[in-house]
């Protein structure tokens, strides 16, 4: 793990020394909350740093969407109605095929019957 230190400063602090600061970022992985008139305001990290969050963010947030989507699809399986599962799929599979850009159909319809 990388020596990471937290330090608190206020804006004038950072106003005083900021090549100091951003140096001590750069060079010790520190993380700097950057106050003004006692209550935090902004937050300094190296960039490499907060690049690394924010693909762990992003990765997060598309597993997270993916997982709403199963239990979505899972909670109409579970349902268990196939009448109303077909009538749902073909309208979604309908809806889908009227709004694409390009004129091939989503579903081949040999297709059908067998997958929905």
């Amino acid at each position: 793990m990388l020596n990471m230190s937290t330090k608190i400063l206020p804006v004038t602090d950072l106003r005083r020394r900021t090549r100091e600061i951003i140096e001590g970022v750069k060079q010790n992985s520190d993380t700097i909350y950057i106050t003004q008139h006692g209550r935090p305001e902004v937050v300094l990290l190296d960039y490499d740093r907060y690049e690394a969050i924010m693909a762990q963010l992003k990765q997060h947030n598309t597993q997270l969407k993916q997982q709403t989507a199963v239990d979505l699809l899972q909670s109409w399986i579970d349902v268990d109605d196939p009448a109303e599962q077909q009538t749902t799929g073909n309208a979604l599979i309908q809806g889908l095929d009227e709004n694409r850009l390009s004129d091939r159909p989503l579903y081949p319809t040999h297709l059908k019957e067998k997958t929905w």
